[in-house]
């Protein structure tokens, strides 16, 4: 005996998009999602799949330029001195962590991992990347 599982509809809820403050962001202001939403809609499933369908993003396509981020929290009601200063936070932390990265252990035992990698041939070394994601999430899953 076979189960299913099947939708009848979709209920989609948008938030605004405020100042975050999360350091990983490559470059620039970062963004987060607010906490209450400012929109609720419910559709067919189906009608939602067909209209999504050419609108779907990967990759490079789902980053936000900088100057785009910018005006979106602008937008949102952040001052530019607000924006300043979360920048300069953003960047010292990750000044700090390149810092204590660089100068643990860890960090010295991974650069020499990095550099024996970049001389390996391109697919090889993307194999072991992915085997190494593999064990990690295996042994996550047994350890859950």
């Amino acid at each position: 005996m076979t189960k299913h599982v099947s939708f009848s509809t979709c209920t989609i809820q948008e938030y605004p998009v405020i100042l975050g403050d999360n350091p990983a962001c490559a470059a620039g202001v970062p963004i987060t999602l607010g906490w209450e939403p400012v929109q609720s809609s419910t559709t067919d499933m189906e009608l939602h799949d067909f209209m999504r369908a050419k609108q779907r993003r990967h990759g490079r396509d789902l980053i936000i330029p900088v100057q785009e981020r910018t005006q979106m929290v602008m937008n949102a009601g952040s001052s530019m001195e607000e924006v300043a200063d979360i920048v300069l936070q953003v960047d010292q932390i990750r000044k700090d962590r390149a810092e204590t990265f660089h100068t643990s252990d860890f960090g010295e035992k991974m650069q020499i991992f990095q550099e024996k990698l970049e001389r390996l041939p391109k697919g090889i070394a993307k194999n072991l990347l992915k085997l190494g994601r593999a064990n990690k999430n295996a042994v996550g899953a047994r350890t859950a």
